[in-house]
């Protein structure tokens, strides 16, 4: 089936999203990468960087922001500009009809007319579950190492993602490609001071979330002698709904992505329990509404610069009389905020413009670093005018 569909749709870039996805499409397209890419593999460059903007030494602002996306066309095949590769997009009309682009440090950005790119975003690589045996972990490393060979760019949603992105002399491109959130409703202002603050949970009652570090934590706050309000945004198996209600905490079961946010703006403290993750959005989501955010200390947040980073429960209650100063909450805030400046529209947008070889315009770039500068349907849509993607 999937094999069928790249056939009939004859796309230039296929991007497949998670595990599954990946598997299905490198397989599927049945070829190897034409040559082997540049690479910011850990292993071939220790420490090296894995964004344009720390390979340059500085930080994407606006202006360079716009500088990554202002690329000349490279027309001649001979003489000067002959190593440069030329390009025709199978679709017709529009701006996919052009030659190969050059961006800053002469490396060619083009779809290749003679086969399909592959991008990949593993979203959480499986062999990180820690549900599953070591045996069945190592086999899911193994998959991926051979299919790095068919994989021209790993396009993380995460530094972290793209770190481990290494199979020996066999490596894929490393491209950090941000995820995004928008903001939700207003958030509720606390009734009183007195109140106690309400703590927030988000996600499925399974092995990857870890609601008992959630259940702990809320024990270890009142074990210390703090008053706390838990909500667990969610549901999953009623024996652990069951569980979670028998120590006081609010479950509200499966729930629409508007009814997330509707109870997400009732929380004063976020607090993200997953053991292993791609990058989570909900983290992102708290953090543009002006939640302070907690995050449990696993590979996903070790590049993330976020203020408040815990190990075991014990922990979240030994910051908890911090957290109940206001202004600290606000400080954690500006902070995550701060940290977490990539994660927009803008950026985004222009991580896949370089992944996918096209030239989008920077709409709207004086908010690059808001979340919230164009929706999501304006930034994907002003891909696929140029490509076709699967």
């Amino acid at each position: 089936m999937t094999r069928r569909t790249i056939k009939d749709l004859s796309p230039d870039v296929i991007h497949s999203h998670s595990s599954y996805a990946g598997v299905y499409a490198r397989i599927a397209a049945g070829h190897l990468p034409r040559r082997r890419t540049n690479t910011l593999s850990p292993l071939n460059a220790p420490l090296a960087p894995t964004t344009r903007a720390e390979r340059r030494g500085d930080v994407l602002d606006d202006a360079s922001l716009a500088a990554v996306l202002d690329v000349e066309p490279v027309n001649s095949e001979h003489g000067e500009g002959a190593n440069e590769t030329s390009y025709a997009g199978r679709g017709t009309g529009g701006l996919r009809e052009q030659t190969a682009t050059s961006v800053p440090g002469g490396m060619a950005r083009a779809v290749s007319s003679g086969r399909i790119k592959q991008v990949y975003t593993p979203h959480a690589w499986s062999f990180s579950r820690l549900d599953r045996s070591r045996i069945s972990r190592f086999g899911y490393w193994l998959l991926e190492g051979a299919l790095a060979a068919r994989t021209d760019v790993l396009a993380g949603c995460s530094k972290a993602e793209n770190n481990v992105a290494h199979w020996g002399p066999i490596a894929p491109r490393t491209v950090y490609v941000p995820n995004v959130a928008h903001p939700g409703p207003e958030r509720h202002r606390r009734p009183s001071d007195r109140e106690p603050l309400v703590l927030v949970g988000v996600g499925r009652l399974v092995a990857q979330k870890d609601p008992m570090f959630f259940v702990q934590s809320v024990e270890a706050i009142r074990a210390a002698g703090h008053a706390v309000t838990p909500l667990w945004i969610g549901g999953g198996s009623p024996h652990v709904e069951q569980q979670l209600r028998e120590h006081g905490i609010e479950v509200t079961g499966w729930v629409g992505h508007d009814l997330v946010h509707e109870h997400l703006a009732r929380a004063d403290v976020y607090l993200h329990t997953a053991r292993w993750e791609g990058f989570p959005i909900t983290v992102l989501e708290a953090a543009l509404n002006d939640i302070p955010v907690i995050v449990r200390r696993i590979r996903v947040f070790d590049d993330a610069g976020l203020p408040v980073v815990v190990d075991t429960p014990q922990d979240v209650a030994r910051h908890w009389p911090e957290v109940m100063d206001e202004r600290t909450r606000d400080a954690v805030c500006d902070w995550a905020r701060r940290a977490l400046w990539e994660n927009s529209y803008t950026v985004q947008r222009s991580r896949l413009a370089e992944i996918y070889g096209i030239h989008v315009p920077l709409a709207g770039a004086e908010g690059s670093r808001q979340t919230t500068a164009g929706s999501p349907q304006e930034a994907w849509g002003a891909l696929q005018v140029t490509t076709d993607t699967l």
